[in-house]
């Protein structure tokens, strides 16, 4: 772990956690877990449990919850919440928002075509607002 300026707060149980904050707040809570945050200006909070997590932030908030899944977050001057249950899912976000609570399971119920073999979404986002909750998305899906 390499701080500076920075808060972190971690909590690990059979996990790989790595952190590099400058002028940040990371907090990470891991079980059975690889956790990996890379962390400037920003907020980011990581729960995983069986789960791999990669989060980079840039002036951003980003808090991740992963059960038994992939995540893999890039995030630029935005703010950022995933919550992910068996799944993979990647998101790219500058100048955005991006609120992914219960993401994959609002996609499979608006019948998007987005469910790919055991959830796979990957979503680009730039000068945007994304909530799957309730409209549909209004970003690029790649």
């Amino acid at each position: 772990m390499t701080a500076f300026h920075s808060t972190i707060e971690v909590a690990a149980f059979y996990s790989t956690v790595e952190v590099t904050a400058i002028y940040s707040t990371v907090e990470v809570t891991a079980f059975y877990s690889t956790v990996e945050v890379t962390a400037f200006s920003s907020t980011v909070e990581v729960t995983a449990f069986c789960s791999t997590v990669e989060v980079t932030a840039f002036y951003s908030t980003v808090k991740v919850t992963a059960f038994y899944s992939t995540v893999e977050v890039t995030a630029f001057c935005s703010t950022v919440e995933v919550t992910a249950f068996c799944s993979t899912v990647e998101v790219t976000a500058f100048y955005s928002t991006v609120e992914g609570d219960g993401l994959l399971f609002d996609f499979y119920r608006q019948g998007d075509g987005l469910l790919f073999d055991f959830f796979t979404v990957r979503v680009t986002a730039f000068y945007l607002t994304f909530s799957p909750s309730g409209r549909r998305p209004s970003i690029c899906l790649l």
